[in-house]
C-alpha cells in the first residue's frame, strides 16, 4: 500500500456496497462512522467468503 494513502478512506469511497462521495465523508462523517463503514465491507467480504469456499 503507498504510503500517506489513507486506505480505511478511499476504500469506503471506492466501494460499490456504500454510496458516498470523498467530500460528503471528509464533510460529514466522523471517524467513527469510517470505522463502522470498514467493519461492515469487512463482513461482507467475509460471508462473501464463506459462501464461495461453501459451495465449491
Amino acid at each position: 500500500m503507498p504510503e500517506g494513502l489513507e486506505w480505511d478512506v478511499w476504500r469506503v469511497v471506492t466501494s460499490e456496497r456504500i454510496n458516498v462521495d470523498l467530500v460528503t465523508l471528509q464533510t460529514q462523517w466522523t471517524m467513527l462512522d469510517v470505522l463502522n463503514a470498514n467493519v461492515a465491507l469487512d463482513v461482507h467480504e467475509d460471508l462473501e467468503a464463506a459462501v464461495s469456499h461453501a459451495s465449491a
